[in-house]
């Protein structure tokens, strides 16, 4: 009607708008103010059947921990409801939902201002009491149980998060070593960062409504890594390799996840029992640790650890054991973050499906006369999605550029990051100059 008669009917979308928020109060079973709903949900309470209040992230960790017996960090949920609760109060949620459907309206150019106008405010809103209470409560608690007021990574776990029709692999946010003082504002960023520029173009391509993807946050004790990585206890690329394939960094496993650096890979063979298959190892200069005080930063690595391997033989082998076994309990490939710490021992920060290339069988009948192709300008880096494609070359490398990327273009990066993701439904490649096949934006281009 917008469209047919512009300014006529206006008055409509508040209305509109007024109708939609008291249904949903009557028909949501996830109403935000459910009492039954938890704010708070400790790890040792949470099993992968938690997912709907926890989202899968912190689930599945729950599950690593309470049915696996594997070592996880100590820590609790700020739940769905909570998220609901937020957004209820002062009238927020209605807010956010104004200025995106007003989005809408005007076309997708206006997307990074929309996006920015709603993250002010959420960045700006106070939580309703009975929240910021829970919070901190928890915080104390997660405290008092470790013996000491340690630092803790805040990390996103939203309900459509990490699932195999929409993994939003690395579109979410998530703030490492943080203090109990500044973890309120923390669970704001995350909560500002479900209307990132990225995540509202991921949404709109998947045809995922703002309301389908309530956002919850896990409070986990932060590792101080040694080293840490990405496993998966299958190759993504071939379907016939039943290797792990395991990528470890110095330091925290943020490089690896973020496909920002070069990463040592080894391959373990599982038959007829575990062996490394094979070594690369790559020159690694800097790592991602703890500062001082609060957030990561990047340091440079003395000479010596520059010419070593972040991981030894029998690390590898006793990462890829624990991968098959947390496969075998799942029953399906998965893809495992881990960290090792300053005693020696492996810690599981996150596991998910991981989802595989399928061979087109179509593909194989289509024969390629290389004879007619022009010749070769480059060999050799990592493939992530194998295939064949072309067409013009767009370069990427800030957010006012991704606006242009036109469909059917060859995306070409400095640096393989998640926020790209929102691009591949158009792109009819991707080349980055940095990044590795455990990288988020690795992962999203099996999900297409």
């Amino acid at each position: 009607l917008h469209a047919l008669a512009p300014g006529r009917y206006q008055a409509l979308t508040p209305r509109l708008e007024a109708i939609r928020a008291e249904l949903e109060t009557l028909t949501d079973p996830r109403s935000p103010v459910a009492p039954a709903a938890p704010l708070i949900m400790h790890l040792d309470d949470l099993d992968r059947d938690a997912a709907d209040q926890t989202g899968m992230k912190m689930a599945n960790l729950g599950e690593l921990s309470n049915r696996l017996g594997l070592r996880v960090p100590d820590g609790f949920v700020v739940t769905a409801a909570a998220f609901r609760r937020f957004l209820a109060h002062n009238e927020l949620g209605s807010e956010v939902r104004r200025l995106i459907q007003i989005a809408e309206n005007k076309g997708p150019q206006h997307l990074y201002t929309t996006s920015a106008e709603i993250r002010r405010l959420i960045l700006q809103a106070p939580l309703p009491s009975g929240l910021e209470n829970a919070i901190k409560d928890a915080c104390h608690e997660l405290a008092r149980r470790q013996g000491v007021e340690g630092p803790l990574a805040v990390r996103s776990s939203g309900l459509n998060e990490d699932r195999p029709e929409a993994s939003f692999a690395g579109l979410y946010h998530s703030v490492l070593n943080v203090s109990g003082d500044g973890l309120v504002n923390a669970y704001r960023e995350i909560v500002a960062a479900v209307y990132s520029p990225a995540v509202m173009a991921y949404r709109l391509n998947l045809g995922i409504c703002e309301e389908e993807t309530p956002m919850c946050v896990g409070v986990i004790c932060m590792v101080d890594a040694v080293c840490g990585g990405v496993i998966y206890s299958a190759n993504p690329v071939d379907s016939r390799d039943s290797a792990v394939v395991i990528n470890a960094a110095w330091g925290l496993p943020k490089a690896v996840v973020d496909g920002t650096t070069a990463t040592d890979c080894i391959q373990v063979e599982r038959h007829p029992i575990l062996r490394v298959r094979s070594r690369q190892i790559a020159r690694q200069t800097i790592r991602y640790g703890c500062a001082p005080g609060e957030g990561v930063r990047r340091e440079a690595l003395s000479p010596k650890q520059r010419r070593r391997a972040s991981l030894t033989d029998s690390q590898a082998l006793e990462l890829a054991a624990r991968a098959v076994e947390i496969e075998n309990h799942y029953g399906h490939p998965q893809d495992i973050e881990w960290a090792i710490d300053r005693s020696g021992e492996i810690v599981f920060l996150q596991c998910r499906a991981l989802q595989l290339q399928t061979e087109n069988p179509r593909a194989r009948m289509v024969p390629i006369d290389r004879s007619e192709l022009p010749p070769v300008c480059y060999r050799g880096g990592a493939t992530a999605s194998p295939g064949v494609a072309a067409g013009p070359v767009f370069r990427v490398t800030k957010e006012v550029e991704a606006l242009q990327f036109p469909k059917g273009a060859v995306l070409v990066t400095d640096r393989a990051l998640p926020r790209w993701a929102a691009l591949l439904p158009r792109a009819a490649a991707v080349v980055s100059e940095r990044g590795g096949v455990t990288g988020h934006l690795a992962l999203s281009l099996i999900h297409i």
